[in-house]
């Protein structure tokens, strides 16, 4: 459960799937799957984390339509902490939604 700002409901998730892979030898942890979802809003992913040299995190979502609201909630505070900051202090409302052009 994920608190809404006043007067927001809170986001609760009835489906939080995670699993990782440990790679001792090649001295990475591999984010197999990653999915949260609540029926309305979700996001899935996959990702890793090579510590062989200077450590390098890997990582790739993709998320259903949802409010700016529910995206900064979301948003871990480890992944990609400057962006994350100027998004919620700039961005107040408005939806987010994934497209792609080919």
């Amino acid at each position: 459960m994920l608190a809404g700002a006043e007067g927001e409901q809170p986001l609760i998730f009835n489906r939080i799937s995670i699993g990782l892979r440990f790679d001792t030898d090649n001295k990475r942890v591999l984010l197999t799957q990653a999915d949260i979802s609540n029926g309305e809003i979700g996001v899935a992913g996959t990702g890793s984390i090579d510590y062989a040299g200077e450590p390098r995190l890997t990582l790739g979502f993709a998320g259903t339509p949802m409010s700016a609201s529910a995206l900064k909630r979301m948003w871990p505070i480890l992944i990609v902490p400057e962006v994350r900051e100027w998004v919620i202090e700039r961005v107040e409302r408005g939806r987010f939604s994934a497209s792609r052009s080919e």
